[in-house]
């Protein structure tokens, strides 16, 4: 730990093992803790799972390091685009060195630059100690430290790209070593850098010496401003992992391309902003090398391509928003333009002005698209969903322009994760959306079923009660047609004025179903005894079920079970009770049994279903389907003591609406 008391500062370097043994403890013992609530475990949960994720190594803490500071050293500089100029060619011509102020105000990628570093005033200082480190105010894409070792001229490279094993530490660039012998004429050391990376300011960069052990504090110990820059890309990587993972599991489950696109647009945005930012050596080492680079430059260029798709299919452009789809696909081929001239320009041209020419207009263009974007979205907007597009697009553009300017990635950072937050919102309200759309075209589908299968029930139930008017009739039983034909013409007045509602209540499928049997009752000259029960405390005013759903049951067990019966009582007992989420309707017959009624219709030919009885088990299914009830039929064949077959009893629940 770093301590600080008073104007004094000390250092202490502890042990890594012993920091995290003390900190699995305490957690354990706060995670144990009864008092504890559910949302901080959670976060805590959180917070150690992004520190295994990207496996950050502890090795001290603390909350300033003044001995970092480094000596400033005064250097000259020469810029070339010649690669032949060496070392000893510069020892001879030193008038080529001028000052900083003569030097154009922004570094070429595409140049050279020798730094000759004058250590004339600094040699007392020097001679305190046998090892110093040099270290740069910026990072440059190659250099190479040149000095004398015994009237030798060696080089060293401390480059980014350079391939140097120790080049950093978990957070920082690590200086490199020199001792005072290693002085050029005793005085002088020289660098040649490509800063290839970006145009950068000259008048800012600057170089320093410290001692080997000042230099520690770069390589073994954190400060507090080191937290503050390392935490906000750790939180925003694991965020964006988090979410990678949740809408690529969502595209897989859905197939819909939106939430592939913005997976990937979250992950390119999180290796463009974060991932050099991120402590991790494997990883820098993949992203500060010349072809990693590339990858981490290009992600920008991947984040707007898979941006502009995303709309496209979020908003529905196509069909939704013509103009702006054209423009879409515009831009999609002008982003994929750019990928192959910036590849050609960085890989085998070697152009790197170029290569960061094309990106510049890249950001230009797509600023002008985004506020054609927002501005032809806000005038033509046709729901909700554009104005996530909008406000998502806006916080991005502005953490992007902030970016331009200042070039604190910090800036772009939040505005991202803003716009995250906001399309995301956006992509749960259009799932929702569908949901809800989806459920109600389900339900108007299954009303229309249901109407549907209730029409084939009318015209089934009037053609058998046709069937027995015309057995009357022909039989010369004029009175009884009569009564029949009044009985009929009364219970197709009821059917006809239910017949416009999905459902009914239940005291009117009751009358309904005792006209039936009346009706039934005299077609079959009495042949039949039969009785409907409803339990007294079933509210049949206030219970709804679908119109003549009962009734097949009912003619199944008449025609089927008891009608074939020759000898005993032919009784029926229909009876309506109620458990807690059910009606149950019980057709209780004493019939013949379903084994012997199924031998007799092998013997007539007639294995055909019942057309009602199938059309109401339809019905049932599609009514389960809708309300998600326990709506099934369940059969149960009856025998006496003796073993012999004693009628069926259909058992029928429904949920009541």
């Amino acid at each position: 730990m770093f301590l600080k008391i008073g104007k004094h500062s000390l250092a202490i370097q502890t042990d890594p093992t012993l920091i995290l043994n003390t900190l699995q403890k305490q957690i354990a013992g706060f995670w144990a803790s009864p008092n504890t609530t559910f949302f901080i475990r959670r976060f805590v949960f959180f917070l150690c799972g992004l520190w295994v994720l990207f496996g950050t190594s502890i090795e001290a803490l603390a909350q300033s390091i003044p001995e970092r500071k480094t000596k400033k050293v005064p250097f000259t500089i020469f810029e070339t685009d010649n690669e032949e100029i060496n070392i000893h060619d510069l020892l001879k011509s030193d008038e080529l060195f001028v000052s900083v102020d003569q030097m154009p105000k922004r570094s070429d990628p595409d140049k050279i630059y020798w730094v000759k570093l004058d250590f004339l005033n600094e040699s007392d200082t020097l001679r305190t100690q046998d090892t110093w480190y040099l270290r740069s105010g910026i990072s440059f894409s190659f250099a190479k430290l040149l000095y004398s070792d015994e009237d030798k001229l060696k080089e060293k490279d401390f480059g980014i790209f350079d391939t140097s094993k120790n080049k950093t530490s978990s957070l920082n660039f690590l200086g490199i070593d020199f001792q005072p012998s290693n002085l050029i004429e005793g005085k002088y050391l020289y660098l040649k850098i490509r800063p290839l990376r970006r145009f950068s300011e000259i008048d800012t960069w600057s170089f320093g010496y410290l001692s080997e052990g000042s230099h520690k504090f770069y390589t073994d110990y954190y400060d507090f401003n080191d937290l503050q820059r390392w935490f906000p890309p750790y939180l925003f990587s694991g965020a964006c992992t988090i979410l990678f993972l949740i809408f690529l599991v969502i595209y897989f489950n859905t197939g819909k391309l939106e939430f592939l696109y913005y997976a990937l647009y979250i992950m390119f945005s999180s290796i463009y902003l974060t991932w050099s930012m991120i402590p991790i050596p494997g990883l820098r080492n993949i992203l500060y090398s010349y072809d990693g680079h590339w990858l981490g430059m290009i992600s920008q260029v991947f984040i707007n391509l898979f941006y502009v798709l995303f709309i496209a299919y979020y908003l529905e452009t196509k069909r939704n928003y013509p103009k702006l789809h054209k423009f879409i696909l515009i831009t999609f081929t002008t982003l994929v333009v750019v990928i192959a001239s910036h590849a050609i320009a960085y890989f085998f041209l070697r152009k790197h002005s170029l290569h960061l020419h094309i990106l510049n207009l890249q950001r230009y263009f797509m600023t002008a698209f985004a506020l054609f974007g927002m501005v032809y979205l806000l005038r033509k907007t046709k729901d909700r969903l554009t104005l996530f597009i909008v406000f998502g697009s806006f916080a991005y553009l502005c953490g992007a322009l902030l970016l331009m300017v200042s070039k604190n990635r910090f800036y772009m950072i939040g505005g991202v994760s803003l716009e995250i937050i906001i399309f995301s919102l956006g992509l749960a309200y259009k799932i929702k959306k569908e949901y809800e759309a989806r459920l109600k075209l389900q339900e108007e589908v299954s009303l229309k079923e249901i109407s549907a299968l209730r029409a084939q029930m009318n015209p089934h139930f009037i053609f058998n009660s046709l069937n027995s008017i015309q057995h009357l009739i022909l039989t010369d039983n004029k009175k009884a047609a009569l009564q029949y034909l009044t009985k009929f013409g009364k219970l197709t007045r009821q059917v006809l004025d239910n017949s416009i509602e999905a459902q009914v209540s239940l005291s009117d499928e009751i009358r309904l179903l005792n006209s039936y049997l009346e009706l039934e009752s005299l077609r079959f000259e009495n042949g039949f005894k039969y009785k409907v029960e409803v339990d007294e405390n079933l509210d049949t005013d206030d219970i709804e079920i679908p119109l003549l759903l009962v009734q097949p049951f009912v003619e199944n067990a008449i025609l089927h079970g008891l009608l074939p019966k020759k000898d005993g009582e032919k009784i029926l007992r229909v009876i309506f009770k109620k458990n807690e989420e059910n009606v149950i309707c019980e057709v209780d017959d004493s019939g013949i049994g379903r084994t012997a009624s199924q031998n007799l219709n092998k013997i007539a030919n007639k294995e055909r279903k019942s057309h009602g009885l199938k059309i109401s088990e339809k019905r049932l299914q599609l009514i389960s389907s809708e309300t998600s009830g326990e709506n099934r039929i369940e059969i149960v064949d009856k025998y006496d003591s003796e073993g012999n077959a004693a009628g069926t009893k259909v058992i029928i629940k429904i949920q009541a609406a």
